[in-house]
């Protein structure tokens, strides 16, 4: 391990013991919304504070020369710079409240400027794993790869609605990058934050915050992106579907929900799925029902690398558990 893990432990550490006090500091509070929240008083949403603080960390002894990663120099500044856009913009949004559409506008320039410079960061073909040939995206590439990245960016903040789910997540994103064999020490540095947080999470009193699942969404859609155009790609455009279909299913059954209803599409409500278990099972039970249904379709590809009958048991799932919720809610 280098220098950067040691240093990222020993800032989750300090942030552990002296917690309570940081989070009066930080002073960023979710505060309980029975239209949309599940909590019954304020919780710290400093959760994605810790986050960016051993991300940047990492990001910079990598810059120093005090660490390495596959990424080049100008790529690794290029994500701290967007890394740190995020998480001032999530921090905004937790304290203030952004406007979804002025959220969605600043998301979609801030990756366009990214894309732009970095050409490894652009998604210019898809790879499946069912066929023998690619298909080019020519000029459409940039458009396609901000409706991917923002998509994913509003899956997870989306995701994120019941204590342990996005922890778990998170988690689960580490346990896939890792099976690749890449960024070895960004992956300790975030499974560190991980275990730190999931307590907290837990405990009910830490919440990752928009300016946590901001960061999340944009840090991994690019270093999917990254991974996914290097020379021997490590993944196939279907198998990083199935990673986010579970979020990816959601967001679109909740949002056409909403439209359908006449309602604006970016209106908060209590549609979600862990919404709906809430509704039916204890916190437990709850959890324990989407950890299953996210994690068997990537074991079933891990076994047989078959990533588009993974997907599609992946989407069987979730309609048939939201299926089954929305009857026993109405009985």
């Amino acid at each position: 391990m280098s220098i950067s893990v040691y240093f990222v432990l020993f800032i989750n550490i300090i942030f552990f013991l002296f917690f309570f006090q940081i989070q009066k500091k930080i002073n960023i509070f979710d505060k309980p919304n029975l239209k949309r929240k599940i909590h019954t008083k304020p919780v710290s949403s400093a959760g994605g504070v810790l986050l960016t603080a051993s991300l940047l960390i990492y990001f910079i002894f990598v810059l120093y020369g005090f660490d390495k990663n596959l990424l080049s120099f100008k790529e690794n500044l290029s994500i701290i710079i967007l890394i740190f856009f995020f998480f001032l913009l999530g921090i905004y949004d937790d304290k203030f409240s952004i406007k979804p559409y002025t959220r969605l506008l600043l998301s979609s320039l801030s990756i366009l400027i990214l894309v732009l410079f970095n050409d490894h960061f652009n998604i210019k073909e898809l790879k499946f794993s069912f066929l023998d040939y690619k298909i080019s995206l020519g000029n459409l590439s940039i458009v396609f790869t901000i409706i991917c990245v923002l998509l994913f960016i509003n899956a997870c903040n989306m995701f994120d609605g019941m204590n342990l789910q996005f922890g778990f997540y998170i988690f689960l994103l580490v346990i896939i990058f890792y099976s690749k064999g890449v960024l070895e020490n960004l992956l300790i540095v975030i499974s560190i934050f991980c275990f730190f947080f999931l307590y907290f999470n837990f405990k009910k009193i830490l919440f990752i915050g928009n300016n946590g699942t901001l960061v999340v969404g944009a840090l991994f859609s690019f270093l999917f992106i990254k991974i996914y155009n290097l020379e021997n790609s490590l993944f196939y455009s279907d198998e990083i579907f199935l990673y986010m279909s579970i979020l990816g299913f959601d967001l679109i059954r909740v949002s056409f929900s909403r439209l359908i209803k006449g309602r604006n599409m970016f209106e908060a409500d209590k549609n979600h799925i862990h919404h709906l278990l809430l509704k039916k099972f204890s916190f437990f039970h709850s959890t324990l029902c989407v950890q299953i249904v996210s994690i068997f379709p990537i074991i079933f590809a891990f076994l047989t690398k078959n990533y588009l009958a993974a997907c599609f048991i992946s989407l069987a799932a979730y309609i048939a558990l939201v299926i089954c919720l929305k009857k026993s809610v109405k009985k």
